[in-house]
């Protein structure tokens, strides 16, 4: 089964949209760390290749985390709540090594309260992303894009039932092209 190039950029854009949250979750920390200093300040960090290649390593680990837990396959059926589970892991997945490696490297904002505040703002932001697709998905799903074609295997009342509820559901996304004998 070939990818529809539609769903391929969705979940391309989903990828960049989660980096982006996490690279802002971090730059975000920092500058909570650094806030007792003026704005000027903060801005004038330098910037070291030390730095940059760091944070594409770290970017590419958080990345990998994500594909493990399987936040990029379909999760139409799936709760809001295990989803947001899942993203409580990937905070978590990324904080520890992001504190443990920012101590090996003696980067000066690397301290407990730097952390913690990564790992809220992680999670807090990825939620609201994920929660966000999943509005825009079921309200194109409602006006008849991005759908699944269905056939239910069955004609008894259990598999009449199912075709149903998923024709009152189109915000699930999927279309019941038939019902046939099992």
């Amino acid at each position: 089964m070939t990818t529809h190039p539609y769903r391929f950029a969705l979940i391309g854009s989903i990828k960049l949209a989660d980096l982006f949250v996490i690279t802002l979750a971090f730059v975000l920390a920092v500058v909570t760390e650094l806030s007792p200093q003026p704005w000027v300040e903060v801005l004038q960090l330098r910037v070291q290749v030390r730095n940059i290649l760091f944070l594409v390593g770290f970017l590419a680990y958080c990345h990998l985390v994500m594909r493990t837990l399987g936040l990029y396959r379909s999760h139409r059926l799936t709760s809001s709540s295990r989803e947001i589970t899942n993203l409580a892991w990937v905070a978590m997945a990324a904080t520890v090594p992001l504190y443990a490696a920012s101590v090996a490297l003696d980067l000066q904002h690397a301290t407990p309260a730097f952390a913690g505040t990564f790992a809220c703002y992680t999670f807090l932001g990825l939620v609201f992303e994920r929660l966000g697709f999943r509005v825009l998905a079921r309200a194109v799903r409602r006006h008849g894009h991005n759908l699944r074609n269905v056939v239910v295997v069955g004609r008894d009342q259990g598999g009449l039932d199912l075709a149903a509820r998923l024709m009152r559901r189109t915000d699930l996304g999927y279309a019941v092209e038939a019902v046939v004998d099992a």
